[in-house]
Parts: C-alpha cells; structure tokens; sequence
C-alpha cells in the first residue's frame, strides 16, 4: 500500500516563499552591481531595496534610505553634474 504525502497544501506556499527570496535577492544583487559601478539607476535600485528591506531589518533600511538621499550619495551616482 502506498501511502500519500500529507502536505500538499504547503507545496505553493514554498513556491511562493521561493518566489520571494529568489526575487529579493536577484534585486539585492542587481543594487549592488549598479553600486559598484557607480551607475545613475544604482541609487534608484538601491532606494527600492531600502523599501523592500525596511520592514524586514529596519536599521539597515533606514540606514540606506538616509544614504540615498545625502548629498555625496547623489553627487557620487551622477544626480550632481561637477
């Protein structure tokens, strides 16, 4: 006799838990690539990112947040033409 899994119904929470994690990451990861490189759209990325993180590690994304949108974070990713 076989005997069937009983936790299918936690088979699309783990997807979408995945989803998630994936996602942030991928986002994460792309924040700091545009970071590195110093481009225009990396300051745009990484205050997305603040947003994503702020609910969960608050003192980290209140600590970017504020980054962002101190003037050598601006003059640095290209909003200030020197």
């Amino acid at each position: 006799m076989a005997q069937t899994l009983g936790h299918k119904e936690q088979i699309p929470l783990a997807v979408v838990g995945f989803g998630i994690a994936l996602s942030m990451a991928a986002l994460l990861w792309s924040t700091a690539i545009a970071m590195q490189k110093r481009k225009p759209f990396g300051r745009k990325l990484a205050l997305i990112s603040a947003a994503v993180v702020l609910p969960l590690v608050w003192p980290l994304g209140i600590y970017t947040w504020w980054f962002m949108h101190s003037e050598d974070a601006k003059r640095m990713y290209g909003m200030y033409k020197e």
